[in-house]
């Protein structure tokens, strides 16, 4: 396991200072635009940095670790913060506290990380994060790769493990397992089916 010390650096711009708002002196809020980057706050005040390359901020512990222990839509413990969806880019997380809900922007909107609020549809650069598809997710299930009918994720409480059909089959999520392709007539490519079925072989 490998932690890394979080550092201390320049104040930031004081329109940003908010974050710090009624956040005890010493703690780290995650910033929401970046899973590295994070905030220490000093009386209020909010001095930012980013996690050395290869970590994340982790907000609960309070540390840089390994991407592979760090929720990137998890909510710091302090302050209010909206963190985008992984997957969906007209959804966000309203965090308060610690506290996660997810929220919905309106019609013809979607979350723009660049101000942290939902603006219009043709002005936001969507991306989705497949790498967080399972953080939904408690227990087993299998998704499927919303890029690629031979590829599927399977979801162990949370972590995503990105998988391949045998050559020439596709993922079927209604099964939850690979199958000939003329055995059904869809291929998901408009973004991630999840099976129903949890108990699927591969």
């Amino acid at each position: 396991m490998s932690l890394m010390v979080l550092c201390l650096s320049q104040r930031i711009d004081s329109q940003i200072d908010t974050v710090c708002a009624g956040v005890p002196t010493g703690s780290f809020v995650r910033n929401s635009n970046s899973c590295r980057a994070y905030y220490y706050c000093k009386d209020g005040v909010a001095y930012g940095n980013e996690c050395p390359a290869n970590y994340l901020f982790e907000p609960i512990r309070q540390v840089c670790h390994l991407p592979s222990y760090v929720e990137c839509s998890a909510c710091s413990p302090f302050g209010v913060q909206h963190l985008a969806h992984p997957m969906d880019c007209s959804m966000y997380y309203l965090c308060v506290s610690g506290i996660r809900t997810l929220r919905t922007c309106g019609e013809n909107l979607f979350f723009d990380k660049a101000i942290g609020d939902c603006n219009v549809a043709s002005s936001v650069k969507c991306e989705r994060d497949y790498t967080q598809i399972c953080s939904e997710f408690n227990g087993y299930v299998k998704i499927g790769d919303p890029n690629d009918c031979s590829k599927y994720y399977t979801c162990l409480y949370g972590v995503a493990y990105h998988q391949s059909c045998a050559l020439g089959l596709y993922f079927k999520p209604e099964i939850a397992s690979c199958t000939f392709p003329e055995e059904f007539n869809f291929c998901q490519d408009d973004g991630a089916i999840i099976s129903s079925n949890n108990n699927g072989g591969t």
